[in-house]
């Protein structure tokens, strides 16, 4: 990431309840903020649509929100701060 943090200003997200509680619950279980998990999910989704984009293999129909589930972050760039996700 270029911007340091301080320099980044506060982006307000309006979400449903149901979802807050799933990121709520996903950050509780790896010890990150909420934030924390919503940059991440969002860089894996710019990831996986760069390399759809380099492969021409079409959109993606799946929802991105489906692809995720709160068991499978033990083993995610998520849960893994090496992995380059802030």
């Amino acid at each position: 990431m270029s911007e340091k943090i301080s320099y980044i200003a506060p982006f307000g997200l309006r979400m449903p309840s149901d979802i807050r509680a799933w990121v709520e619950r996903s950050a509780d279980q790896i010890d990150r903020s909420m934030n924390y998990v919503i940059v991440a999910i969002l860089r894996d989704r710019m990831k996986s649509s760069a390399s759809v984009a380099a492969t021409g293999s079409g959109l993606v129909t799946k929802s991105p929100a489906a692809a995720y589930d709160t068991a499978a972050l033990a083993g995610s760039d998520i849960a893994n701060p090496a992995n380059g996700v802030p």
